[in-house]
């Protein structure tokens, strides 16, 4: 899930004006669909989370966030 170049961030003069940081997210605690939410999307965007090949019971999703301090729930 790790995108090429900064292409959601506004890029000015050639020198991206936003860093994202990709960030591993794990929910190891099962469930038939697991969804990933946070003030980083304003709480309104709900984020699929694909169960992890080999652990029926474990999900997980990398998504880019910048620099900060950011609540989640998953």
């Amino acid at each position: 899930m790790y995108a090429s170049g900064m292409d959601s961030a506004r890029e000015t003069g050639g020198m991206p004006s936003a860093v994202l940081i990709p960030v591993q997210f794990v929910w190891p605690h099962g469930g038939k669909q697991v969804f990933l939410t946070g003030s980083f999307s304003r709480w309104y965007e709900r984020v699929p989370m694909s169960q992890l090949e080999g652990c029926p019971n474990v999900f997980q999703v990398v998504w880019r966030l910048p620099p900060g301090y950011h609540q989640y729930r998953t």
